[in-house]
């Protein structure tokens, strides 16, 4: 493969290096009036990504940065997945009833306020987190009340032909087994049942920072960065569905969601 046009391409291209087993074609030419990023192929199968970093400052953080309280609306914190989802599939529709699967990849490598993991990925693309209950009108007594999806998501009615929306992260190893270590020494201090003071405490952080010292100079604590991958698979009549096999790894997560059966535009 060439050389990549941004940091997010180049971040896809690692990840598939990592999980192992993938080829892939840097925009190939699938004779439609578009060039997809990457065409991917594992196990005989093959899958068009289109990939989409974030170069804009979101809104959010413009407002973050002034150091003052504010309120923010599901249009900012959703509003760059969706814009970034939209120009994907864009490029994408040439290739509506191909029959390949054709999967948007987000990717954030400047690091941007912007949460996509599986739990911000589904409001943001099937509607609004809302809570909703019965009423009885004549009681004036709601029901208990529970939580759906709403308005506005960006792949309830447009772009049926999306198979899957996926975001990569970067993850610090040396990071990731330093919270894991000290995630097991809290849950053993937990089940010890000991009621500490704030003195306990402080004299514990102590002790921690020792023991991790200790604990990196016996054992072999990885360093450098990998790769993991939110996968929001979608099932629907009108798009290729993304084999099991493809962004799957260890550390990977993955939810599918059913379309529902709409007319696509």
């Amino acid at each position: 493969m060439g050389a990549f046009k941004n940091e997010a391409e180049e971040w896809f291209a690692r990840y598939l290096d990592a999980q192992g087993g993938y080829t892939a074609e840097y925009e190939p030419d699938l004779g439609v009036t578009t060039v997809p990023d990457f065409l991917v192929e594992r196990d005989g199968a093959r899958v068009v990504c289109e990939i989409k970093g974030f170069e804009k400052v979101p809104k959010i953080e413009e407002r973050l940065s002034s150091g003052q309280p504010i309120a923010a609306g599901s249009d900012e914190v959703y509003g760059p997945i969706r814009g970034a989802v939209r120009e994907a599939a864009r490029n994408l529709k040439p290739l509506e009833g191909s029959a390949l699967p054709l999967v948007v990849v987000l990717a954030n490598p400047i690091g941007f306020f912007i949460s996509m993991d599986l739990e911000h990925l589904v409001p943001a693309m099937f509607g609004n987190l809302i809570y909703v209950a019965p009423f009885n009108p004549i009681t004036g007594v709601a029901g208990e009340f529970e939580l759906e999806l709403g308005r506005d998501g960006n792949l309830r009615t447009n772009h049926p032909y999306i198979s899957a929306v996926m975001s990569l992260r970067q993850l610090d190893l040396r990071h990731e087994a330093y919270r894991e270590w000290s995630d097991k020494r809290a849950e053993q201090r937990r089940l010890a049942g000991k009621e500490r003071t704030f003195d306990d405490v402080v004299e514990q952080f102590d002790a921690d920072a020792r023991s991790w010292e200790e604990h990196c100079e016996t054992h072999e604590v990885p360093n450098g960065v990998d790769f993991r991958a939110d996968v929001l698979v979608i099932e629907s009549p009108f798009a290729a569905r993304l084999p099991d096999s493809f962004f799957n790894g260890a550390g990977d997560r993955r939810t599918v969601v059913i379309r529902e059966v709409i007319q696509p535009e």
